[in-house]
């Protein structure tokens, strides 16, 4: 079983307009999307999708968190969440040609939280544990290193570039985006092979894989062995939100079934088009899945 923890979930709220927005100009629509939210809740969601067993945990509070959990039941994905504040609320316009993010920061946090939630990781007793997304004010490094070293399970993490670069110790996976990846070694990152050695960075931290998006230009995989390259399908970009979350559950998914690690690279980059495609993070149409999954071409970089 894989569980994800979400330390800073959200309601992701998605607008579309007709036109982008600007100054001083009141836009109206009637197209308006509420999603559970926060990458954690994102993965279990993606793998749930995937036929994985799954089950999200993290924290939630207030009104916010209700609403997150009821549209948890609604997909029948499993959740176990401890209580801490309000959850924030994160919004999303997709203009005519310009999609526009507004992400609130989340509620203050404290260690005795980080407790909470390694009691409900401990008592479900995964095989792997997915920690991903930002950190809540009062929340930083060690929370993450505080799970890793509490629970018996492969942990992989999916976090923002300043958190990633101060982990230490053992992980079965790093799945960072460019911006992350180069946050996290101090690296410019323009090509692929800028990507492969900001990775191997990491490997010689203590990951044993870096699986870095790239966003229209594809995905790198790195492990201690090899170094794998997808590029970049073509699509119509609907919504990018969830994408990354879309490759990591894919990419999790594809390795629990058995699949080596170039396939379940091409899976992962074939479900993330998918969901770029669909708007907010509701479940993509997975029946396109092995048709898109032929059209990716893997290179050992």
């Amino acid at each position: 079983m894989i569980l994800t923890v979400t330390f800073n979930p959200a309601i992701d709220h998605t607008y579309t307009v007709k036109k982008d927005l600007t100054e001083d100009h009141i836009m109206r629509t009637d197209d308006s999307q509420f999603d559970a939210g926060g990458k954690g809740i994102n993965v279990a969601s993606y793998l749930n999708t995937l036929g994985k067993d799954t089950v999200a945990t993290g924290l939630l509070g207030g009104f916010t968190g209700e609403f997150i959990q009821e549209k948890l039941d609604e997909q029948g994905i499993s959740h176990d969440f401890a209580e801490a504040g309000t959850t924030r609320i994160n919004t999303t316009v997709i203009g005519e040609k310009t999609e526009y993010k507004v992400n609130h920061s989340g509620p203050e946090t404290d260690h005795q939280a980080v407790e909470m939630v390694i009691d409900r990781i401990q008592a479900r007793e995964p095989e792997i544990v997915v920690i991903s997304g930002s950190l809540p004010p009062g929340l930083d490094y060690s929370a993450v290193e505080k799970i890793g070293g509490s629970v018996d399970a492969d942990i992989v993490v999916d976090l923002h570039g300043d958190v990633l670069g101060q982990l230490e110790g053992s992980y079965l996976l790093a799945k960072p985006n460019r911006k992350e990846l180069s946050e996290a070694t101090g690296t410019e990152i323009k090509t692929v092979e800028d990507c492969r050695k900001a990775s191997k960075l990491l490997l010689d931290r203590g990951f044993d894989n870096v699986l870095a998006s790239l966003g229209e230009d594809g995905a790198v995989l790195s492990t201690k062995e090899q170094t794998y390259f997808v590029e970049g399908l073509e699509y119509e970009v609907v919504d990018t939100t969830g994408a990354g979350d879309a490759m990591l559950a894919s990419m999790l998914s594809g390795l629990q079934d058995g699949m080596d690690k170039k396939d379940a690279l091409k899976q992962a980059l074939a479900f993330s088009t998918l969901a770029v495609e669909t708007s907010g993070t509701r479940p993509p149409d997975i029946e396109r899945l092995e048709e898109y999954m032929r059209e990716v071409e893997v290179r050992v970089i």
